[in-house]
């Protein structure tokens, strides 16, 4: 932690000076600043990063948007977003919208109409009333893991295209040809781009038969739990899962144990995640995966980019997702007729 003291003896003015340069108060002049960035260089400390000036005439908040905050990989991109706006002296104010689009909706407005430096929506749907809202936003808007065709703005984003296509190969290397996508809502744009991907794997390396199918739902345990359950009555069809995020898989391994079914011995698992709850049961899940707490942090930066220079053309950051390999896919080649 900073030590505001010792940075207000070096500097020579009062610790009450040092806090107000550290919220960026308009009543620290430049010359008091700059003495205090002098000592902070002197302490061996990092400067105080200095906002836009467009940011100064707007309140210090930013909204961040999410529908369940309760997600793992979503609560990381929030931390991620909070840590780095807290070093800039700017208070996130964070909605759990459930998913809730009127209720999405009006928290824009509402940061509209009190003058907040901005808006990171985190798990935004396509829909006509949101896209007329964001069309004619006053505030700029940064998307993450997330767009929607219908408005161009910021957006900070894993190359789900890639993400799809990474999974179809490594479960195609591995001699799954009768696979099933348990994916997530069918609304989402990185569920459709992760689809495409993982359709244009399958065509580039051409696994002749082969039996794909996907199933879209809601992102939850027990969606995982009834999965499964679906998938022993019809007798184990696939040989491979490709899952749309930790909290499905959990619920399908759970249940799959339950039943008497090893992984990978008896069905493969390959999730597009990578958490704490992809080790209950003591399974070890292979991932296709990118860091969202960094995601969180480059959406800030973006965020702050775009109230620098609001004219400039919009910034759509693409983030290369990789492969984590486990112990949940079964090399099928390697296993005798």
């Amino acid at each position: 932690m900073v030590d505001q003291k010792k940075i207000a003896e070096k500097a020579g003015v009062s610790r009450a000076t040092v806090s107000r340069a550290f919220t960026q108060s308009a009543n620290v002049s430049p010359r008091t600043l700059a003495k205090i960035q002098n000592a902070m260089a002197s302490l061996g400390l990092p400067p105080i990063a200095c906002l836009p000036d467009a940011a100064r005439k707007k309140n210090k908040y930013v909204l961040v948007i999410a529908g369940d905050i309760s997600n793992y990989f979503f609560s990381q991109i929030i931390k991620g977003i909070c840590d780095r706006l807290s070093g800039l002296g700017i208070l996130a104010v964070v909605c759990n919208s459930n998913y809730d689009s009127p209720v999405e909706e009006e928290q824009i407005r509402f940061a509209e109409a009190n003058n907040y430096l901005g808006v990171i929506l985190v798990t935004a749907m396509d829909r006509p009333t949101l896209s007329a809202l964001l069309q004619n936003a006053k505030i700029p808007v940064v998307f993450v893991n997330r767009y929607i065709h219908s408005v161009e703005t910021d957006v900070v984003c894993i190359d789900n295209y890639m993400g799809g296509y990474i999974a179809a190969s490594c479960l195609i290397e591995n001699g799954h040809t009768k696979i099933a996508h348990v994916a997530s809502y069918k609304e989402s744009t990185p569920q459709a781009d992760r689809v495409q991907g993982f359709a244009a794997a399958l065509k580039d390396l051409n696994p002749a038969p082969y039996h794909y199918k996907i199933y879209y739902g809601e992102s939850s345990i027990e969606r995982g739990r009834q999965f499964a359950n679906e998938l022993v009555q019809e007798g184990m069809p696939y040989t491979a899962l490709f899952v749309a995020d930790c909290q499905i898989a959990v619920g399908i391994v759970n249940s799959i144990h339950e039943y008497g079914f090893r992984i990978p011995q008896d069905l493969s698992i390959l999730c597009f995640d990578d958490s704490p709850y992809i080790d209950e049961s003591g399974l070890c899940l292979s991932t296709v995966r990118y860091d969202p707490y960094s995601m969180g942090q480059t959406a800030v930066s973006t965020l702050m980019q775009r109230l620098d220079s609001p004219t400039a053309n919009k910034h759509h950051v693409l983030l290369v997702p990789q492969l984590i390999q486990r112990r949940s896919v079964l090399n099928l080649r390697d296993q005798p007729d």
